[in-house]
């Protein structure tokens, strides 16, 4: 005669379910540490991108104030063709105006031997 064998008891659906609900937990976290470290790059491409807009602003500005300077010095006291000024300013940004022929050049430079530096060249024509 045979024996009847004991039928094996399956486990209550909830148990299978921690499981489940663990490994969700997990991809949540991976997503959201993606998500996050994503956010901080972009974030810090945004913030170098502003620096260099700015300084590329501010080495226009000044090329246009080196230029308001040249045509101020050509009215009062007149500045030869070739004659070439270098304004240094404090925060060490330069300035160099030239006159060539009936032109006043204007070149600025900003934040020099660094990874923002920017550089305007901005020219004039004299008025006659």
């Amino acid at each position: 005669m045979m024996t009847p064998q004991k039928a094996t008891p399956i486990p209550p659906i909830n148990s299978l379910r921690k499981g489940a609900v663990l490994v969700s937990v997990i991809a949540v976290m991976l997503i959201m540490a993606v998500l996050g470290v994503s956010v901080i790059s972009l974030t810090q491409s945004s913030e170098q991108s502003s620096l260099s807009f700015n300084a590329g602003s501010r080495s226009y500005y000044l090329a246009e104030s080196g230029l308001r300077y040249a045509q101020h010095i050509h009215g009062s006291e007149g500045w030869l063709d070739g004659y070439q000024h270098t304004l240094s300013l404090q925060g060490g940004e330069e300035i160099e105006v030239i006159r060539d022929g009936n032109t006043f050049w204007a070149t600025a430079i900003v934040g020099a031997g660094t990874a923002q530096e920017a550089r305007a060249r901005v020219p004039m024509p004299l008025s006659p």
